[in-house]
């Protein structure tokens, strides 16, 4: 963006909004190459984030030939790999399987770690820093954690098949419970909106950046699972490529049918869907379906070649992930807020399709320029209404002096 925030004005009331340039890049610790000597580790062991329907299938077939001790996500302590304390550096490390959903994971990011813009890429995003074969008779029960005896420590699995996979650490805390426990603050310097708007901006430059590589990604599932929240640097960060392809992978005829499995995803953007429905119904031309939004999607192409259709569909690949972060948005204005005009709005905003990512930008910027002071007071009234009526949100008890930290980036509402 042109400028370092973008501000929103109710009368006189002003609530900053960041943009990533008004980040302090040089905080961001960038994790050293492979040939570098490593840095002190630390486990996360949290549970990973839900997965798709297809994820889980694959993940089950696996277990078929996994020993326990992986089955049961058993995991090795933090590892001192060097003495050097000037960096204090966390990793996350995982074992799992080697499968072509982790080939794919460590091809999308060798291509992200490329990038030019590095600091952005690992500030917006969860890569795969390095992999490494993991020799399970080098496991044993003094470091690995949530195991019952030594005597799990064993398989007959090839231990080539084993890898050790190492991440930026994150904690297990999305950007959508951050938001909801955002709702109890106290009502004069209650940050949910700005945040909520911050982050969608923000989203919306990962999505620009993902566009941006050579050749370009569609990340191809993102949910409210696979968008974590850094409250170090005030920003969304998308993790799991898993299942993510490169515009490559998509022209090429032999294996675009294999990245579109029938999944009813709700983040799927309509031409995806219509696009795995023809893939597996395979009609010589596209006709009427039982599926309303299907239909809706397909009813300009009715009575031309499937292939042609399919093609034609292909090329809107570029609206797919922001679609789904829309969605993702969508999803986190609180229900109750929906009558006030600004919220009505900024749910139009979202809910627009094909949307463009400059467009869609500079409209929400706009709108969050001048706000009616009473629409405002009324958003704050009505989230802490429904924050009454709510639960907690799960993995995350708020923290003041991590919230304090963020002061820099995120400047609190002056009444």
């Amino acid at each position: 963006m042109n400028k370092d925030y973008m501000e929103t004005k109710i009368q006189d009331t002003k609530i900053p909004i960041n943009t990533n340039e008004g980040l302090e890049m040089e905080t961001i610790q960038q994790p050293k190459e492979n040939n570098q000597p490593p840095e002190p580790i630390q486990e996360n062991n949290e549970e990973s984030p839900e997965t798709p329907d297809i994820l889980t299938q694959i993940a089950e077939k696996e277990k078929a030939i996994r020993s326990k001790i992986l089955n049961r996500q058993c995991r090795k302590k933090p590892i001192i790999a060097t003495t050097d304390q000037r960096t204090k550096e966390k990793y996350t490390e995982k074992v799992q399987m080697k499968t072509h959903l982790t080939d794919t994971e460590e091809a999308i990011s060798t291509i992200l770690r490329n990038h030019p813009n590095k600091a952005s890429v690992y500030l917006y995003f969860q890569p795969v820093i390095e992999t490494a074969a993991l020799s399970i008779g080098s496991i044993t029960a003094e470091n690995l954690e949530d195991c019952e005896s030594p005597e799990e420590v064993t398989t007959t699995t090839d231990q080539k098949e084993i890898i050790e996979t190492k991440y930026k650490y994150l904690e297990n805390l999305t950007l959508e419970n951050y938001l909801t426990n955002l709702q109890r603050e106290p009502t004069p310097k209650n940050r949910y909106l700005q945040i909520l708007a911050t982050a969608h901006l923000q989203l919306l430059e990962s999505a620009e950046l993902l566009q941006s590589t050579n050749p370009a990604i569609v990340h191809f599932n993102l949910t409210p699972d696979t968008i974590l929240y850094d409250r170090i640097n005030a920003t969304p960060v998308i993790t799991d490529f898993r299942i993510a392809f490169t515009k490559d992978a998509l022209d090429d005829e032999n294996k675009y049918a294999e990245l579109f499995p029938v999944f009813n995803n709700p983040y799927w953007a309509p031409e995806i869907n219509a696009i795995a429905y023809l893939i597996e119904t395979k009609p010589e031309t596209v006709a009427e379906t039982n599926d309303p939004q299907i239909n809706t999607t397909l009813t300009p192409f009715m009575n031309r070649p499937t292939k042609e259709v399919i093609e034609e569909l292909k090329k809107t690949y570029t609206l797919w992930d922001i679609y789904a972060i829309n969605q993702i948005i969508l999803e986190c204005i609180p229900t109750n807020t929906t009558s006030i005009p600004f919220i009505e709005k900024y749910r139009e905003l979202c809910s627009q399709y094909p949307p463009t990512i400059t467009t869609l930008k500079q409209s929400i910027e706009t709108l969050f320029q001048s706000i009616p002071k009473i629409e405002y007071e009324q958003f704050l009234q009505k989230i802490q209404e429904e924050e009454k009526q709510a639960e907690p949100a799960e993995a995350f008890a708020a923290t003041p002096i991590l919230l304090e930290k963020n002061a820099s980036n995120e400047a609190s509402i002056k009444s």
